[in-house]
């Protein structure tokens, strides 16, 4: 099982460059025909970091306040704790899922 990080929006045709490296990155690993390939593609992540990031900082607040409002196919919006991230790998590795499973963020959430 090969898990893998990648990003919401992730798409080889996104006008947005860091969406289409993902895309990019996605369809690559896709192409090695591996037997069980899991992409995550979580919302803003929420964590610790080493450094102070003014648009994440400011990101994670936005979405937060917004996030009651975020419902429906919005929900996959909602910023997520990179706690939930890992746990939904961990959880994840150990069901079968066909070779190649995306979890968009609000179904990460539910992992």
């Amino acid at each position: 099982t090969c898990s893998v990080i990648s990003a919401i929006g992730a798409n080889t045709g996104s006008t947005n460059f860091y969406n289409q490296t993902k895309g990019e990155a996605e369809e690559l690993l896709q192409n090695l025909r591996l037997d069980s390939l899991r992409l995550f593609r979580p919302s803003l992540l929420h964590g610790e970091r080493g450094e102070f990031r003014l648009k994440e900082t400011v990101g994670f607040i936005v979405l937060t306040i917004m996030s009651p409002v975020l419902q429906g196919t919005w929900k996959k919006y909602r910023a997520i704790h990179v706690e939930q991230v890992a746990k939904a790998m961990y959880e994840s590795a150990q069901q079968d899922f066909p070779s190649v499973q995306v979890f968009e963020s609000d179904e990460i959430q539910r992992l």
